[in-house]
């Protein structure tokens, strides 16, 4: 038995009580199992059962989810379903080692992703290129340099 155990923890505990028949809804198991709580703080579990429910069979390392990134995760599960499928693709192509690369994975499927632009027929714009040799620092700007260079840049780099 422990003390101060994680909102999962609490969450997976509601969850199978429900998933046994123990309880008939979730309202009455949160009360039940967690009556001495504040509401608050109920509130906080009863989004992690969202968590528990969608992604329980595939986390390494569930417990060690905060607060803060786990109602993260909630809210993006609750507010798209389908990111479940788009999270659990991410967890089996990472193949997390430790906790921190496993939360990284799960915000990172979180993050909505941004719509692609549709690139203009533009003539080719400013960038000037300077070298410090004894910084070994390349320095990019100009009026060409902008969030679609800066993501081409880095997937090109990726490929080097």
């Amino acid at each position: 038995i422990r003390s101060d155990i994680s909102f999962y923890e609490r969450a997976r505990i509601v969850v199978k009580a429900l998933e046994q028949g123990v309880y008939s809804d979730s309202k009455s198991a949160l009360q039940s199992l967690f009556g001495n709580v504040s509401r608050a703080k109920r509130s906080k579990i009863k989004s992690f059962m969202v968590l528990v429910e969608a992604l329980d069979d595939v986390l390494r390392f569930p417990t060690s989810i905060s607060e803060k990134n786990g109602l993260v995760i909630a809210k993006a599960l609750q507010d798209d379903p389908a990111i479940a499928d788009k999270i659990r693709a991410g967890l089996s192509q990472t193949k997390s080692e430790n906790a921190e690369q496993e939360i990284a994975a799960l915000l990172k499927a979180c993050r909505p992703s941004e719509p692609k632009k549709q690139v203009e027929n533009k003539a080719p714009r400013q960038i000037s290129l300077h070298f410090d040799t004894d910084a070994k620092r390349i320095e990019l700007s100009g009026e060409g340099v902008d969030e679609a260079f800066l993501s081409a840049l880095e997937s090109w780099l990726k490929k080097q």
